[in-house]
């Protein structure tokens, strides 16, 4: 064989090997990313946190016990995992979708005006009687609040706050795997 083929031989062996499709930053709200003109429409924007968290977590459960959703300037990311015993076979999984920019106004602006109370606040015991536990995490400019409560028992006086928030989940019903339109949530 020629030098010519031996080097031909060899830059294909090096296309097909550094050609191989990586995963996308996109695709996970954790290790950030860009986003680009040429983002398809069901790739993930990249992190712009609001600093407003939210999620539940119930002990005596199967399947996807914890979930917690973080807002974005362009939506909202949701994360589930599940309990300790069975997190071998369920992996974590990301869920994401787009929310009308006067939708995030309307609840920075709700948020940002309304009395928070104490920075910091438990609302009953948060999953001793398998009343699931959740929380909100709030840290925007000058104003920061932590709050527990048992999922069962509500959030107190941000009751409302708190609800407006878990409307914005995005899932899809449970009896639903997957969604096959892009661009819609889904979990994986």
């Amino acid at each position: 064989m020629s030098t010519a083929r031996y080097m031909f031989a060899a830059m294909l062996i090096c296309l097909s090997a550094c050609s191989q499709k990586q995963t996308d930053a996109l695709d996970s709200p954790i290790d950030g990313g860009t986003e680009s003109a040429w983002s398809v429409r069901d790739t993930m924007p990249a992190p712009a946190p609001l600093g407003v968290v939210f999620g539940s977590s119930f002990g005596e459960c199967s399947g996807y016990c914890w979930h917690e959703f973080t807002l974005h300037k362009w939506g909202i990311v949701g994360v589930r995992k599940a309990g300790p015993l069975e997190n071998a076979q369920k992996p974590d999984q990301t869920i994401w979708a787009r929310l009308a920019p006067e939708q995030i106004s309307l609840l920075l602006a709700e948020l940002d005006t309304m009395e928070l109370g104490a920075p910091y606040e438990a609302i009953g015991c948060g999953d001793c009687k398998d009343g699931g536990a959740c929380w909100l995490r709030v840290e925007r400019p000058e104003r920061t609040k932590v709050l527990s409560y048992e999922c069962v028992g509500g959030a107190g006086h941000l009751h409302s706050l708190v609800e407006h928030l878990w409307r914005l989940d995005p899932s899809p019903p449970e009896n639903v795997s997957g969604l096959l339109m892009p661009g819609l949530p889904r979990w994986e």
